[in-house]
């Protein structure tokens, strides 16, 4: 009996030695799963990051800029050099990019956008309908804003030879465009340019509806599959991430069911485990932020694309995961400061209630004798009663029957 309790003892124990280290894995990857839940499911986190690729120098605003004004006014036309951007300086292009896209346009859409997106995860609608609102673009275009464009971009252009501007004031006379080389004229020449460029463009303008999808219109079943299956992968990231965040819960149940019975013993199991887990997660953020810039280049960048330029939809990326770090370091430093606590604070009390026993020793002997007594097993109450009587001698009947006859004195009659 004793050998089968023996074993059970042991396997319990290795049972939670082999539950505490699930239990410091799983406390870093449990707070990872749950910042990652509020970052990638957070309409506001992710509209904050996405516009700020838009909005970076260089980036993809300036791109939907050029394409959008060559689709404007220079579709139609047979162009004898390459790009009418090529010739702006950084002051004039961020003065476009502004009049066009403004911060304020671009965050709304996206914001809205990431709204709608979350909105469509939780419902089973298949089609994903985003919208951009270009009203606001519309009414800057035609209060000023598309003759400020025009003039602008005329005007960073390299001056004309007289031939080409013969050829223009022929195509001009002429109310169309031969052919377009980007060059500036002289005198009125130039404002006529500038008008007719602006009035082509304006006609575009008025063409654009207020209210454009995003994706265009969203008709072909292979269009709608692919949309379905990102929604499914969304949902099942979802639930995983919430179930991982529940492994630690259910760990540190067991192995309070398992060993723990004491305070010292919830210090050993849960304070320590908590500060070794907090230790490895921070271990785990320091080398992500570390080492995941390089890799994450190595994966998202073109190596023969940017010439050692970040890449803007990188810059993105890693602001995300930078997030989830940031907050899950404070979230483990958190954890490290409650397992030191919950560690201390138990150690501190034990120590203190054997400096009361100790104290209760040296002043009264006799009470700890009877606290002892008083909590002493059961076994031992039978050897503290009072003692057996001798033993008596066994009951004779002739020994009494001759004590009459021999003692005359006793009986007297």
């Amino acid at each position: 009996m004793l050998k089968e309790s023996g074993c059970r003892n042991q396997l319990l124990t290795v049972s939670a030695y082999v539950f505490a280290i699930i239990f410091v894995v799983s406390v870093p990857l449990a707070i990872i799963a749950h910042n990652s839940i509020r970052v990638i499911f957070s309409s506001s986190v992710l509209s904050e990051a996405l516009s700020e690729l838009f909005l970076l120098r260089g980036g993809v605003r300036e791109q939907l800029v050029e394409d959008f004004i060559t689709s404007g006014w220079l579709e139609g036309y047979p162009r004898e050099q390459g790009n009418p951007f090529e010739f702006l300086n950084t002051q004039d292009r961020l003065q476009i990019t502004q009049t066009l896209f403004p911060d304020e346009w671009i965050r709304a859409q996206v914001q809205a956008g990431f709204k709608t997106i979350m909105e469509w995860i939780e419902t089973d609608e298949q089609k994903l309908n985003l919208h951009l609102d270009f009203g606001p673009i519309k009414q800057g275009l035609l209060a000023g804003g598309s003759k400020s464009i025009v003039d602008i971009l005329v005007n960073s252009w390299p001056n004309c030879t007289r031939q080409q501007e013969l050829i223009l004031q022929r195509s001009l006379s002429r109310d169309t465009l031969l052919k377009v080389e980007f060059c500036q004229p002289s005198g009125d020449l130039s404002t006529q340019l500038v008008e007719h460029f602006n009035k082509v463009f304006l006609e575009f303008v008025r063409n654009i509806q207020s209210d454009t999808p995003f994706l265009g219109e969203v008709e072909d079943s292979n269009d709608i599959n692919a949309l379905a299956a990102v929604k499914t992968q969304l949902l099942r990231l979802s639930l995983w991430l919430r179930w991982l965040r529940l492994v630690p819960l259910i760990v540190a149940g067991l192995i309070m069911a398992l060993v723990i019975r004491t305070w010292v013993e919830l210090s050993r199991w849960w304070g320590i485990a908590f500060m070794l887990g907090a230790m490895f997660g921070l271990l785990l953020v320091i080398s992500v932020q570390f080492a995941g810039l390089n890799a994450l280049e190595r994966i998202i960048l073109d190596p023969g694309g940017l010439q050692g330029k970040p890449d803007s939809y990188q810059v993105v990326v890693w602001s995300t995961i930078e997030r989830v770090l940031v907050a899950s370091a404070g979230h483990l430093i958190f954890v490290f400061i409650l397992g030191a606590g919950l560690f201390g604070g138990t150690w501190a009390y034990a120590r203190r209630q054997k400096k009361v026993r100790s104290q209760v020793v040296l002043q009264d002997p006799e009470a700890v004798g009877e606290t002892q007594e008083a909590h002493s097993p059961p076994a031992s109450a039978q050897a503290r009663e009072a003692p057996s009587p001798p033993p008596v001698k066994p009951f004779d009947p002739d020994e009494l029957s001759g004590e009459k006859e021999d003692d005359p004195a006793r009986y007297p009659n």
